[in-house]
């Protein structure tokens, strides 16, 4: 939970300090802000699965891995 709470904060901050320095260039949706940021960890349901008593990735997981 601290880290979801911390990623909604975090996110909050952010956009109050993108508007104070883009003024009324910049227009988003808090609601949207704050939703982003409680799901921040939502596709951890499909990236991962147990096997065998232990957390493997998915199939899915693999999928969405990127190399850089």
């Amino acid at each position: 939970m601290n880290h979801k709470r911390t990623a909604v904060q975090l996110s909050v901050e952010i956009a109050k300090i993108m508007k104070n320095n883009f003024g009324d260039s910049i227009n988003f949706n808090m609601d949207f802000v704050i939703s982003g940021a409680i799901l921040i960890d939502v596709g951890k349901l499909i990236e991962y699965d147990m096997k065998d008593g232990k957390l493997i990735t998915s199939p899915a997981g693999k999928t969405c891995k990127t190399s850089f």
